[in-house]
């Protein structure tokens, strides 16, 4: 039983690496091939639907999403408001700004202690009560499929000319397993 629990679990591991990939990456999420595919545990026209996905155009996007993604992060690492509202088009006061730079910046210590397996640092940031067994695995599983603290946060980065966030986890909002 034991296997065919595991199988199951990277089955379910890998259909929500793929769609949050498919979704985060800009491609369709709504094609109706992977959708149909994953309905039927067709795993060979998932496959097949999926690598259709995969082209140069679709990567030039992802690319583009990216670079301006690091601007955006760059921007507020160096606290530039300016840059920032030119960049996004949010429309954001600059005390809203202040905050969401000190909440980035929290999260990146939250991160540099999980990088260290800092167990103190990390239960000193967070005021988390969890056991060192407990923060071993979120340091283990750091940025894995999008789970754990990962490098990025959703309500400092929304998408270019929109108000909405990035989609992978709200980061600073602090709605993340780190923080439950």
């Amino acid at each position: 039983m034991g296997k065919i629990t595991n199988i199951f679990a990277m089955l379910v591991v890998g259909l929500v690496v793929a769609a949050g990939f498919v979704s985060a990456y800009g491609m369709r999420s709504g094609n109706d091939a992977i959708r149909t595919a994953v309905e039927n545990g067709d795993f060979d026209s998932w496959k097949e639907a999926m690598e259709s996905e995969i082209t140069e155009e679709n990567f030039n996007a992802i690319l583009e999403r990216h670079n301006e993604r690091e601007l955006v992060r760059e921007a507020i690492e160096a606290n530039d408001y300016e840059t920032y509202i030119e960049l996004t088009g949010r429309d954001i006061d600059e005390d809203e700004f202040s905050e969401m730079v000190t909440r980035h910046n929290e999260m990146m210590e939250i991160n540099e202690a999980i990088d260290a397996k800092d167990y103190e640092t990390y239960i000193e940031l967070t005021g988390r009560n969890i056991t060192e067994e407990e923060f071993a695995s979120i340091a283990e599983h750091n940025g894995e499929f999008g789970l754990g603290m990962g490098r990025g946060f959703n309500s400092e980065m929304p998408r270019m000319g929109s108000h909405d966030g990035m989609g992978r986890g709200d980061f600073g909002g602090r709605r993340n397993h780190a923080f439950n």
